[in-house]
């Protein structure tokens, strides 16, 4: 009798969450690690300091900070606490699990970002581009990228609609499996969100590969005697965190070079 009650609480076996561990240990260390490297290059190269890298930073700090939150997930995959629950797993598990999703879920929205930001960039004209990505508008951007995920994981957590702790069941943070509500609210929650920004990444790329088919099947046809798009584009981009002063002239060649020039 003992041994099918350990087996009905004992959901996860325990070789399954030692090994479980190791992999979130080996994404905290090369995330850790890898989202440092782009840090570092994004400060010493002033090359790389362009508006559309300001998403990727915006992208690595969550990325960051999700590796971050990794090693309490993985503690208390690890812990056995053997029917005594102590209320400071479920405060611990709380904390740090809502921000496991908020990261994650920034990191998402963000990818959305990045795929919007060169849908404008290839297929508009650098006049659009240079209105949209203006400073004001590239903060609200990022705000709204934190804001998000962080009021749809806080709010259901604040009036109630979501219990998030420490699962004996599961042996890890998470929505409890003795409320059932939350997991669907935490799914729902979850789905709406990641469709959201699905849809907004397979249509801005889905857009660029539909421009950039036209124009080469125009390249090909002879209508078009130059290829402007991607030098159109690397210009917008330098133009954006070059020198003042200084203005960005394309000189359509074969090499599709961009060469700067005094303003």
């Amino acid at each position: 009798m003992e041994n099918s009650t350990a087996a009905e609480v004992d959901v996860i076996p325990q070789g399954v969450r030692i090994v479980n561990s190791f992999i979130l240990t080996a994404i905290t260390v090369i995330g850790i690690a890898g989202n440092t490297l782009v840090f570092t290059a994004y400060c010493l190269s002033r090359r790389l300091q362009t508006k559309s890298n300001i998403f990727v930073i915006n992208l690595a700090t969550a990325d960051f900070l999700t590796c971050l939150s990794l090693p309490v997930i993985t503690f208390f995959l690890l812990l056995d606490v053997d029917g005594h629950t102590k209320p400071w797993m479920d405060i611990l598990c709380t904390i740090d699990f809502g921000a496991f999703g908020i990261f994650v879920q920034t990191s998402f929205m963000t990818l959305a970002f990045i795929a919007v930001n060169r849908y404008v960039l290839i297929t508009k004209s650098q006049k659009t581009y240079k209105w949209l990505y203006q400073r004001k508008f590239v903060f609200i951007f990022l705000c709204v990228s934190w804001l998000c995920p962080t009021f749809l994981v806080t709010l259901p957590l604040v009036f109630g609609a979501l219990h998030i702790g420490y699962d004996e069941n599961l042996h890890a943070c998470g929505a409890l499996t003795d409320h059932p509500e939350s997991h669907q609210i935490y799914n729902l929650i979850s789905f709406c969100i990641t469709i959201i920004q699905i849809t907004m990444i397979v249509y801005s790329y889905g857009r660029i590969y539909l421009f950039l088919r036209r124009h080469n099947k125009k390249i090909l046809e002879g209508k078009v005697k130059d290829r402007k798009l991607f030098c159109r584009s690397l210009c917008c981009e330098k133009s954006n965190s070059g020198p003042k002063g200084h203005a960005v002239e394309c000189v359509f060649q074969s090499s599709q070079r961009c060469k700067s020039i005094s303003g």
